[in-house]
């Protein structure tokens, strides 16, 4: 791989065009494929003394065609060199599956002035194929954009929800275990802000716990915790309830009490009188 892309430091624009072509399609054949042709252009920068990656191919990007009509079929070849380096681009920055790894690739590419590059080629009338990858590449960049918002929008409102957790708990919870309750929720919105994390966190059962020892702990925690506190609150429902029973037979038993207390003094004031007439 590290060799076929040394290919590129060549001024043959047809030999240029077959090795873009060829190192694009690996990138889009896999995950695996399109880690090796970002570590061969890693080794392309050291080899040829770039200072940052993927400068090599932005400047060759922004070469000038030459317009002398005896290099008409060279001009060609530089065009066509063009749209296979553009696709390269496009496989880079397209087809790692982490929204991160994609914007990444495009600040990088950024950075090397590939966007300025866009402007100066839209105005040397270039052919259709090279404006629909210039097309391709905005298009793409403006989707993750779009979704880069969305996320942000709901790590907001998620961030929102952990305000208004602490609040209720600081302010209403038991200090005993407000501390833990705090760092375990902090500890699983670090978790929640990689969606693929939480994917795999779904999946994972007790022979891959050494893999994510940290998460599994953390989940732990927060289940004992929470088990711990509705046991507690159990316990503490069922005292209640034995209280208010021992209360009611205690009201129960003295109601009596005070009425036989009552039938009694009743009996004694119906016999008084009987007594006194018979003398």
């Amino acid at each position: 791989m590290v060799h076929i892309s040394y290919c590129l430091y060549t001024t043959n624009s047809k030999l240029r065009t077959k090795v873009a072509e060829v190192l694009a399609a690996l990138c889009v054949m896999a995950p695996e494929s399109h880690r090796l042709v970002l570590m061969a252009l890693s080794d392309f920068r050291v080899a040829h003394e770039e200072r940052f990656r993927f400068e090599y191919l932005v400047q060759t990007l922004a070469a000038a065609v030459s317009e002398d009509a005896d290099n008409a079929d060279q001009d060609g070849f530089e065009w066509e060199y063009k749209t296979a380096c553009l696709s390269l681009m496009n496989a880079l920055a397209n087809s790692p599956s982490s929204l991160d790894d994609r914007i990444s690739l495009r600040n990088e590419l950024r950075r090397r002035g590939l966007e300025d590059v866009f402007q100066a080629l839209k105005m040397q009338s270039p052919p259709e194929s090279l404006l629909i990858q210039i097309n391709v590449y905005e298009d793409e960049r403006h989707e993750d954009w779009v979704d880069l918002q969305e996320r942000a929008y709901e790590m907001a409102q998620f961030k929102a929800e952990q305000d208004r957790y602490r609040r209720t708990v600081l302010n209403g919870g038991n200090c005993d275990r407000c501390g833990l309750y705090l760092t375990v929720f902090d500890d699983l919105l670090l978790c929640s802000q990689n969606s693929d994390l939480v994917n795999t966190i779904a999946g994972l059962g007790s022979e891959e716990e050494g893999l994510y020892p940290r998460v599994i702990q953390t989940l732990q925690q927060f289940a004992d915790a929470a088990s711990s506190t509705l046991n507690r609150e159990e316990s503490n429902d069922e005292d209640q309830e034995q209280e208010d029973r021992e209360d009611n037979e205690d009201s129960d038993s003295h109601d009596k009490e005070e009425k036989e207390d009552k039938e009694d003094k009743d009996d004694q004031a119906e016999i008084g009188p009987i007594s006194k007439q018979s003398l």
